[in-house]
C-alpha cells in the first residue's frame, strides 16, 4: 500500500526510516501498551525517531529520497 504525504522532505524521509525500523525490527506498538506503561512507550518510540532523525540529517542536503 501505498500513501501520498505533503510537506519537508526530511520529515517524510525520517518517517520513512522510522516505519522500516518498525517493520524491520517486528515492533508491536499494541503488545508494548500491554506490556509496558505508556510513558515507557513514548520514551521508547522517543529514542527511535531520534536515531531516525540522527540519520536523516547525516544526509546531504537537499535530501534525495529513494522508492
Amino acid at each position: 500500500m501505498q500513501y501520498v504525504c505533503a510537506g519537508d522532505l526530511r520529515a517524510l524521509d525520517c518517517l520513512t526510516n522510522l516505519l522500516n525500523y518498525l517493520k524491520t525490527q517486528n515492533i508491536d506498538i499494541p503488545a508494548l501498551m500491554q506490556s509496558m506503561s505508556l510513558e515507557d512507550v513514548k520514551s521508547h518510540l522517543g529514542k527511535i525517531i531520534g536515531e531516525c532523525m540522527k540519520q536523516t540529517e547525516s544526509k546531504p542536503k537537499p535530501v534525495a529520497l529513494e522508492r
